[in-house]
C-alpha cells in the first residue's frame, strides 16, 4: 500500500488492526484453543474483499512487469 502512494497514517491503521489476532475454529459445536493469526484478511470484515483486491493488483502488476502483451505496448510498472 506505501508503494501505491496509500496515507502512512491509513497502513498504520491497518497494521495496527491485524497486528497481534488470534483466532479459533469452531468444530462439531466446539471451539478449537485461540491461535496467532500471521497471514490472511479477517473473516467478515468489511474492509477484507478491498484488502484482498489491493492484494491482487500487486501480484498482478508483478506478473505483467515488463511483458509485451501482443498489442505493441511494453507494460511497465
Amino acid at each position: 500500500m506505501r508503494h501505491y502512494g496509500y496515507p502512512e497514517k491509513i497502513v498504520r491503521i491497518l497494521e495496527n488492526m491485524y497486528n497481534e489476532t488470534f483466532s479459533g475454529v469452531r468444530v462439531d459445536g466446539d471451539l478449537t484453543d485461540w491461535f496467532s493469526t500471521i497471514v490472511g484478511l479477517l473473516q467478515g470484515c468489511v474492509l477484507s474483499p478491498l484488502l484482498f483486491n489491493i492484494f491482487i493488483e500487486v501480484i498482478i502488476a508483478i506478473a505483467l512487469n515488463d511483458i509485451d502483451i501482443g498489442s505493441g505496448v511494453l507494460v511497465t510498472v
